[in-house]
């Protein structure tokens, strides 16, 4: 080993620790967007169901109660 050697080390070190917070900062954003993506299907399947409740509920309701809007 030369005289260059011991900065050679330093340097990819410095290069490791720098990769390691890079990854430690993209498993940060990853966690993040897992979290996102479980809430806005949660969100989404609470949203359908209502949705599939309110289209039972009119089915079946009586047709003199139920009254259609016009579109305009």
């Amino acid at each position: 080993m030369g005289a260059a050697a011991p900065s050679r080390i330093e340097r990819l070190n410095a290069g490791v620790a720098t990769l390691r917070k890079r990854l430690s900062r993209k498993n940060t954003e990853l966690d993040a967007l897992k979290k996102f993506q479980a809430t806005a299907l949660s969100r989404l399947t609470a949203q359908h169901d209502e949705i599939t409740r309110l289209w039972r509920e009119m089915e079946s309701a009586p047709h003199d109660k139920v009254r259609t809007l016009r579109s305009q």
